[in-house]
């Protein structure tokens, strides 16, 4: 996942290796062609710094998201979260907290889909 700043260094979007293949893929374009303006993701699940573990992973279990970038308090990117980040450190948390926790999420990201859409989320 790359993060996409506008001219003040704020998050204006994000977009993925998935997201370059399927756009080239989709319309048939040279990858060499095509814009990160046109393809990026605008509308994105974010977190912040001073989000507890709890918070970034219902944050993740409701957007069905792997990532989460992390802002700081003036929306300025830090860095990003993964799943995989929040597994490695959940002995911080107590072991029975960090399995419900991991679970919880796991189970979120793991609910089938519809055409790429959740299909307990496909009006949002």
């Amino acid at each position: 996942m790359s993060i996409i700043f506008d001219a003040e260094g704020r998050l204006s979007g994000i977009v993925t290796d998935r997201d370059i293949c399927m756009a080239a893929y989709t319309s048939g374009t040279r990858l060499e062609d095509l814009r990160v303006g046109d393809i990026m993701v605008r509308s994105v699940h974010v977190c912040h710094a001073d989000d507890s573990i709890s918070r970034i992973v219902t944050l993740m279990a409701e957007g069905q998201v792997r990532r989460l970038p992390v802002l700081d308090s003036e929306h300025r990117p830090l860095g990003i979260v993964s799943v995989a980040d929040i597994a490695r450190n959940a002995g911080l948390l107590g072991e029975h907290q960090a399995e419900v926790l991991l679970l919880e999420l796991l189970r979120a990201l793991s609910k089938q889909h519809v055409h790429g859409i959740n299909r307990s989320r496909a009006a949002e």
